[in-house]
């Protein structure tokens, strides 16, 4: 615009072109009048050069207007320089939350198109999406606005957590080598105080930014939330999951609000179909949570989807709740009994098959637990792969063959669960079982206590139950485990030192002098479950009290799940499935929740992992169900659900001091109704500007230009 002063050269121009040319001529008669004729040329030319200078100046302060000077110090803010800037717009599913006419991430986005529009033309912007991780839409500052339009108006709301640490640190370290004189970060985020718990590192990068002369702008465009209610947990609580059989479900509502809520509905649906139960709990103080239990029924075996639902808020995205399972007609379990004793009721087997199928024995055919009985000597004519559990019952030792297989078994998906007893050859299992074929969860030490003295006993721990299997017993109504007596047990070693072993292995109760009773072990796709007593009355009389069936279903439910427990995770978790052989080297189709049929979807292909084919997909950043489409066979559908992290359902804004700390390196904008952002932002980037005064001067100096020549015309 400043190229416009040279206007200035037409008046001058004009002035010149229009002066008078005299001709010299003596005549003594009019000599009298030289003196006079004198004096008004001069007045004249003096009026002249004045209304030459003001027209000057006002077509100067005219263009001066036009090109929007201001009062900056700073290099960033040399008038029409190109800007290089990164924006980084928050998509943590805390942006979801509105005021009932707008969410924040609408705001949001309406902010970053302001950004790109009121940049100088040649300027460049990257386009980062923020929340836990750094996920780049445009990784490099490109010229190109309707990409970034394109791009921005595609970005959605994920189910992560925010934490604005690693994009800062980022943006900062991309923008320090980038040669451009003006250089700019904004940032777009709703003011939620967990985005910000990396407080004094980011405070330093802010610093660090400002010595490099980078501009930062943090614009906020949330508000503080008095209430909000969000679903933290949803589970399945019945273990199993047969069908024609109703299966609990548990849902925890959370209060992260300020006030108590009342009246809130709870509802539970499968398939996306109308909710099939609700409840309604009376209140909910503020800070605490409660849990209610509610039932489906399925009819069809295979895989579903469930959604628990509560009463709507502000903030939807925590409303909802996913989960998929896998149905089940019926659990085919192995029974090997390696010591069947005198009579048949003193053997293990009795009581397990017993407490797996409690029920009538004409009612036995029809249940969905098929135990199947025998002996270590048949196991040549076993095949692992009918069953889905198998129990080793006081088992000596097993043959090389029968190891192999049962690794196998366990590695592809199945269950194994150990019962020792006075035949057990512990040295057998710890060099063979734990060292070489690594399926025991613990080694077997000494036994502890007098089978022969059922004075002296020992018992479960009576609180503070931590494994999905027993956190039932948590509650007095659901009876006790403690009641049991143990009066001979071994020792179960759990390591210490192989950090392979330790972090595939967990405690599922212990004793009561803090020894672990029940271990468990992941290994491959399946599970094996390690008892140090026996599961017949002779160490002990668990299998006579109340609690050994349900804790028997309990963990045949664990097991039998494991190979379906991926079906349920959280976000940025990895989904693995392990499929059949003959579906390696097939192509997948995986479509997220919220697309679609003509939007793109996620493809991969089956292939070998640990040695067995399965599905793996890892862009699960929104929460809601996953479909799986297999080639070539498009009416089988896998299911799979992702849980957000109930952590960013509290919507903490930021306090006093740490906005005070934002402010001291960066320009701190809330968001407003009414609010014009890309006044703010040339404010902001230019400083002061003077183009109000300048145009108020040059109608100023108009009025007087046009007044001085009216007055200059007039006859003399």
């Amino acid at each position: 615009m400043l190229i416009g002063i040279s206007a200035i050269s037409i008046p001058i121009i004009i002035h010149l072109l229009n002066r008078r040319k005299f001709q010299r001529v003596i005549w003594a008669a009019m000599r009298f009048l030289k003196t006079s004729v004198q004096q008004n040329q001069r007045r004249i030319h003096l009026e002249d050069i004045l209304l030459l200078i003001m027209r000057c100046l006002l077509i100067a302060i005219i263009v001066l207007t036009l090109a929007r000077p201001a009062i900056k110090s700073s290099a960033t803010g040399i008038l029409g320089a190109k800007t290089t800037s990164i924006i980084i717009l928050d998509n943590s599913y805390s942006m979801s939350a509105s005021d009932g006419t707008s969410d924040w991430f609408t705001r949001g986005q309406n902010v970053a198109y302001e950004i790109i529009s009121n940049m100088q033309p040649g300027s460049s912007s990257a386009l980062f999406l923020a929340s836990d991780i750094v996920r780049p839409v445009i990784p490099e500052p490109t010229y190109d606005v309707n990409l970034l339009r394109k791009a921005i108006k595609e970005a959605r709301v994920c189910g992560r957590t925010s934490d604005l640490l690693p994009l800062i640190k980022q943006a900062v370290e991309m923008l320090k080598v980038r040669p451009a004189i003006r250089r700019e970060i904004y940032t777009i985020t709703d003011g939620q105080s967990l985005a910000w718990k990396n407080m004094k590192e980011i405070q330093n990068l802010f610093a660090e930014a400002k010595k490099e002369n980078i501009q930062v702008s943090i614009i906020l465009v949330g508000e503080p939330q008095e209430r909000n209610l969000g679903i933290n947990r949803f589970s399945v609580a019945s273990g199993l999951c047969p069908v024609n059989q109703p299966i609990r479900f548990e849902v925890q509502v959370n209060n992260y609000g300020e006030v108590e809520e009342k009246d809130i509905k709870v509802n539970l649906s499968v398939d996306d179909n109308p909710p099939c139960d609700e409840v309604v709990i009376d209140n909910i103080p503020s800070g605490t949570s409660k849990t209610v239990s509610l039932f489906a029924k399925f009819y069809k075996d295979g895989f579903h989807s469930l959604n628990s639902k509560i009463t709507g808020d502000r903030l939807p995205a925590d409303d909802t709740l996913s989960l998929a399972i896998k149905t089940v007609k019926e659990v085919r379990i192995l029974l090997v009994d390696g010591n069947p004793g005198a009579e048949a009721r003193e053997g293990q087997a009795f009581f397990l098959k017993n407490a797996i199928q409690p029920v009538p024995p004409a009612e036995a055919p029809q249940y969905f637990l098929k135990p199947t009985v025998v002996y270590v000597k048949d196991l040549t004519n076993i095949k692992f792969d009918d069953f889905d559990v198998v129990f080793l019952l006081d088992v000596s030792e097993l043959s090389d063959q029968t190891i192999n297989a049962l690794d196998y078994f366990v590695n592809r998906g199945g269950g194994l669960v150990i019962f020792p007893g006075p035949l057990t050859a512990s040295r057998y299992y710890n060099n063979v079982l734990f060292d070489k074929f690594s399926l025991l969860p613990a080694k077997l030490g000494n036994i502890k206590g007098d089978y022969n003295n059922r004075e002296l006993f020992f018992s479960f721990q009576s609180k503070d139950y931590n494994h999905p299997i027993v956190e039932i017993w948590n509650d007095p109504s659901s009876g006790t485990l403690s009641s049991a007596k143990f009066y001979a047990a071994y020792d179960l070693l759990v390591p210490q030192n192989n950090s392979n072993s330790v972090a595939n292995t967990r405690i599922i109760l212990n004793y009561n002098d803090g020894k672990p009773a029940i271990v468990e072990k992941a290994k491959g796709f399946g599970r094996v479950v390690l008892f140090s007593s026996t599961a017949n009355t002779f160490w002990n009389d668990l299998p006579v009290r109340p609690a050994f069936v349900p804790l028997i279903h309990r963990l045949i439910g664990s097991i039998t799940t494991r190979q379906f427990e991926n079906l349920t995770l959280r976000v940025g978790d990895t989904f693995i499935y392990r499929v059949d052989k003959e579906s390696l080297g097939k192509d997948v189709v995986i479509i997220p929740p919220g697309i679609s049929t003509n939007s793109p979807r996620g493809l991969r292909r089956v292939e070998l992992l640990n040695d067995l084919p399965a599905i793996q997909y890892d862009e699960t950043d929104f929460s809601g169900v996953y479909e799986v489409l297999m080639e070539g066979n498009v009416h089988k559908v896998i299911k799979f659900a992702v849980q957000f992290n109930p952590i960013e359902s509290n919507l903490n804004f930021l306090s006093k001091p740490q906005l005070d700390l934002i402010s001291q390196y960066t320009y701190l904008l809330h968001w407003r109704q009414g609010v014009s952002i890309r006044d703010e932002i040339q404010k902001n980037r230019f400083g002061i500007e003077l183009g109000m005064p300048f145009a108020l001067m040059a109608l100023l100096i108009a009025i007087t230009e046009s007044a001085l020549a009216q007055y200059f015309s007039k006859t003399k």
